[in-house]
């Protein structure tokens, strides 16, 4: 976070000073000096929304490394235990003279499945079992038996999910919507910015027309101490002190409106800089030190600025994902609608021993040198055991009703979207049109509202010289001191709205943040802690 004692090492304090006859300038009010730039490094590192949202980029990051992990292959192992007694069959009984049949069989497997990206799979098998029951083979005369396998299968679809661009959707889906959720940061960071200037030029204003009022009140008590003057001396009737004293009166009266209104904006603005309840700011108020930038030359390059929010603008992004989006769920509801037909060949060997009480045997069709499950292994590399196969497997959907419907709701959710997207280009339009004449009509308004300022103290200096010579009155002097009033005031004003005309204008192109150098994939990444794996 900015420390205040960055903004503010020693607190040092403004001092008010009167400005009769001047053009507004300065901020002249006591508190803690703040430049527009860090005032915007506050909100940004304050900013509720944008803490709120800097999680969402991390979110997106972890459901496309969930759709990657679709195509992870897997490796499974199992061991089973089987241990059984039962009654003898009389066959049994009547060659072995047993009355209980005891079997216990012991079962090792390994797997490993290897889905692809095009639709195959692979799985690699390998099984190993031992048997051993109390019943002697009658032609082998075995009583344990050591048994191993081992197999290739692949799989794969020829109709439904055949090939690499319908198999991988997941993950083209999941990558736009890891840019559309920065996007959506962006814009989030924009907001902010824009917010944060635009208080921050409201209390620019509120504070400089504090001192056009406080100005005012200044002359009008002026005017009042004069009149006392004039009417001790007789040369002016009582009338005209009675005219000053409620000149006086309303005038303190837009200072206090005018000092409320300064803190309503102080407040504002420490809304979006999100301050602590133990911040000095809430002790010191916020005196926003910035001059107000103007350009008198400044003109509009409309074309270019409409190529730039075309380019630039979050929304517009955003949508244009979303529709590339909807292009390859489209396809991939298509191929949902597809007979599914998949083709699987496997490979295997085998081997299998055995022993009998006393010893081991070999069967003449199973020969082994050894007597246990390495042995069967051993079988699997002389090939005398092996299998393949072929197989295709077809699946035809009949009436195939969801898959009609998944493909008509994504074909009516694209086209949407179109329109959605022809609805915001014409919003963009409309709104970089509307900033960039309100650049321009500020820009005018500034001119013309210099010009009435110094016509206005030309007047008011010609009225003073008749006044004092008693060629007019009390209430057409203030008159023109009240269009002095008006005439500064709407100087600040013109010129305040010209520097939030600019700051419209950037978040209309979509370039504000990066107008303000502002990197916003520094603040992704600012402020989150990502939780480990367990």
């Amino acid at each position: 976070m900015l420390s205040l004692s960055l903004l503010a090492p020693s607190l040092p304090l403004a001092q008010s000073s009167a400005r009769p006859g001047a053009d507004p300038g300065a901020p002249t009010a006591e508190g803690m000096p703040m430049t527009l730039k860090e005032a915007v490094a506050l909100a940004l590192d304050n900013s509720l929304a944008i803490a709120v949202r800097r999680y969402d980029p991390h979110i997106a990051d972890n459901n496309l490394l969930s759709e990657q992990g679709a195509f992870d292959p897997t490796l499974r192992g199992s061991v089973q235990f089987d241990d059984r007694s039962d009654p003898a069959s009389d066959f049994v009984r009547s060659i072995r003279g047993l009355d209980v049949f005891e079997s216990e069989s012991r079962v090792a497997s390994a797997t490993y499945e290897d889905p692809f990206k095009w639709g195959g799979a692979l799985t690699v098998q390998i099984d190993a079992n031992r048997s051993t029951n109390n019943f002697r083979d009658p032609v082998t005369d075995l009583t344990t038996r050591f048994d191993a396998t081992a197999g290739v299968t692949y799989a794969q679809s020829l109709l439904r999910n055949f090939g690499y661009d319908v198999n991988t959707t997941g993950i083209r889906v999941a990558r736009r919507n890891q840019e559309i959720s920065r996007s959506q940061f962006r814009q989030v960071v924009i907001d902010t910015i824009a917010g944060v200037e635009k208080a921050y030029w409201d209390l620019k204003f509120a504070l400089e027309d504090l001192e056009v009022k406080r100005h005012s009140l200044r002359l009008s008590e002026e005017t009042l101490s004069q009149n006392k003057i004039r009417v001790d001396v007789g040369t002016m009737a009582p009338i005209d002190v009675t005219t000053a004293e409620a000149e006086v009166a309303s005038r303190r009266q837009d200072v206090l409106l005018a000092e409320n209104a300064l803190e309503n904006s102080r407040d504002r603005l420490l809304l979006y800089l999100n301050q602590p309840k133990t911040s000095p700011l809430w002790v010191l108020p916020i005196n926003p030190v910035d001059q107000l930038p103007f350009d008198e030359n400044m003109r509009i390059d409309l074309p270019g600025a409409l190529e730039e929010a075309y380019a630039n603008r979050p929304d517009l992004e955003q949508t244009q994902k979303l529709i590339a989006n909807d292009e390859d769920l489209v396809a991939r509801a298509r191929d949902q609608m597809r007979w599914d037909l998949v083709g699987s060949a496997s490979y295997g060997r085998a081997g299998q021993v055995g022993r009998r009480e006393g010893g081991f045997v070999g069967p003449i069709f199973f020969p082994s040198r050894n007597d246990d499950v390495y042995a069967a292994f051993e079988e699997i590399y002389d090939e005398d055991f092996r299998n393949w196969g072929l197989s295709l497997n077809l699946v035809v959907p009949l009436g195939n009703k969801q898959a009609k419907a998944g493909y008509l709701n994504a074909r009516l959710v694209q086209q949407q979207r179109q329109e959605i997207f022809d609805s915001q280009e014409l919003d963009a339009v409309i709104q970089v049109r509307n900033a960039a004449r309100q650049v321009e009509n500020t820009v005018e308004r500034v001119k013309a509202a210099r010009v009435n300022v110094r016509l206005q103290r030309e007047r008011l200096a010609a009225e003073n010289k008749r006044y004092e010579n008693g060629m007019t009155t009390t209430f057409d002097l203030f008159q023109f001191q009240d269009d002095l009033t008006r005439a500064e005031s709407q100087v600040i004003l013109a010129l305040v709205d010209y520097n939030k005309s600019l700051a419209d204008l950037e978040a209309a192109k979509g370039t504000l943040a990066t107008a303000r150098g502002v990197v916003v994939a520094e603040l992704v990444e600012r402020g989150v802690e990502l939780p480990e794996l367990p």
